[in-house]
């Protein structure tokens, strides 16, 4: 269904992010991470999310690297979902400075300080 509507409509964030969620959640790590980067480059109302999404799986992926030995790759991949959170967080403080109080907003901006903790500590 989601990869009916990308090929649809390929700007559909929403559908990106939740073809890369389904994916990671069966355990497809490299396809997700694609699907993650396609939604966002859409720059829609989806880029956040796609953003934190890409963030934790990266995160997965250097503590996986790092168990492996590869930690020239884990510490590539720990600094990558550390630059994408960085970026998330501006794109909510720009929302929230807006008045975009949502929900949704007040629980990307719940999620930053653990996640952000999570790479220094990794």
């Amino acid at each position: 269904m989601y990869a009916k509507a990308t090929e649809i409509d390929p700007t559909m964030g929403g559908a990106w992010l939740n073809m890369g969620t389904t994916l990671a959640e069966s355990g497809n790590l490299n396809d997700a991470e694609f699907m993650f980067m396609k939604a966002v480059e859409c720059g829609d109302e989806a880029k956040t999310k796609s953003m934190l999404n890409l963030a934790l799986l990266l995160q997965k992926k250097a503590n996986t690297l790092a168990s492996g030995g590869d930690l020239n790759g884990a510490k590539i991949a720990i600094i990558e979902a550390s630059e994408l959170l960085d970026k998330a967080k501006s794109f909510i403080d720009a929302n929230l400075a807006l008045g975009g109080l949502n929900s949704e907003d007040a629980a990307y901006a719940a999620q930053f300080r653990p996640m952000r903790i999570q790479c220094i500590g990794s």
